[in-house]
């Protein structure tokens, strides 16, 4: 009997955010290592697939294929480029894809998924400004356009339920 295996990947609630991200910053591979392994181990300690090491990915802590303190039913975790996942179904039991590849891979993480991350993520996107910023005013159009019944509607109507506002 052979181990099932997961790709490395996530599904994420907003996909602009990484293509902003990786066109911002530069860092893509960076950033995998950094955020989408933690978050690909959470998911699955939140299905019960994994548990991983007391304190493991809480508090800024980010989680690490080293951190899986039980893995019951012998999971192969393999990481791969994000963007290469979608084409990995058919080799694969599983593949944590996120939601921007997904899509364009003809996925619809809302039919298509066996988990999907909470909307109470500690992964959640956000708004960030330096502190000598935050009472700017043009600090609260941009929040308060984000975080508008419009953005909402577009989210829902635009990525069919699978990006899903934390806010």
């Amino acid at each position: 009997m052979r181990a099932p295996s997961l790709f490395h990947g996530v599904l994420s609630e907003n996909p602009n955010f990484f293509a902003s991200y990786f066109t911002l910053t530069g860092v893509h591979g960076l950033h995998v290592l950094a955020g989408m392994i933690p978050l690909t181990l959470l998911l699955l300690q939140s299905q019960g697939v994994i548990k991983l090491k007391a304190g493991a990915g809480t508090n800024g802590n980010n989680a690490t294929a080293l951190d899986v303190a039980e893995n019951p039913k012998k999971v192969k975790l393999v990481e791969l480029d994000a963007a290469q996942l979608p084409r990995t179904l058919a080799d694969v039991d599983a593949a944590a894809i996120n939601t921007n590849f997904a899509l364009a891979a003809g996925l619809q993480p809302t039919k298509d998924a066996i988990a999907l991350e909470d909307v109470h993520s500690p992964y959640a996107n956000l708004i960030a400004v330096r502190a000598k910023d935050k009472d700017q005013p043009w600090v609260k159009k941009l929040v308060s356009a984000y975080q508008s019944e419009d953005v909402r509607q577009f989210l829902k109507s635009e990525f069919k339920g699978s990006v899903v506002p934390s806010f």
